[in-house]
């Protein structure tokens, strides 16, 4: 995803370390996440990362992982402008429909333009997605088993 990124691999009955694991959003993100740590439990990890809020270059955030399992899905965002070409510097905002609140706010990788988002299945957001250049498209949907998104941007004319 980024330049540096958070791992996981696991330790096997033959005292091997599985393959490596890429963690993903939203753990990771487009730029470094580095030095992950677990508290004694397992329960909350620590990382140094770098994101739109910070206070400072590489700030301390807290991953919490749940006791119970929560059913997440993975989706994949792409957006292209009308002949087709991929667009890398877009933000994605992202609300629950059903709470009323703001679910996440997403940038393109700046490499490959796409966007990862993990949601449970079956939730309805609506996606506000904005591009320097181009009309903002705004759109309700319900998350549920299509796991590739693409939208279309029109240019804004002068």
């Amino acid at each position: 995803m980024g330049g540096y990124d958070i791992f996981k691999s696991k330790f096997d009955e033959a005292a091997y370390f599985t393959a490596p694991q890429n963690l993903g959003c939203p753990i990771n993100t487009v730029d470094d996440d580095i030095f992950f740590v677990l508290n004694t439990e397992a329960s909350i990890g620590y990382l140094s990362s770098e994101r739109d809020g910070g206070y400072g270059s590489q700030d301390i955030y807290s991953v919490y992982f749940p006791i119970n399992n929560v059913p997440l899905n993975v989706y994949n965002i792409h957006v292209f402008n009308e002949s087709g070409t991929v667009l890398t510097n877009v933000e994605v905002l992202l609300t629950d429909m059903t709470k009323k609140a703001i679910y996440g706010m997403y940038k393109a990788n700046p490499n490959t333009g796409k966007m990862m988002v993990i949601s449970p299945p079956e939730v309805s957001y609506r996606l506000a997605i904005q591009c320097e250049g181009y009309e903002p498209f705004i759109t309700n949907t319900i998350l549920s088993s299509d796991n590739e998104l693409i939208f279309k941007l029109r240019k804004i004319q002068k």
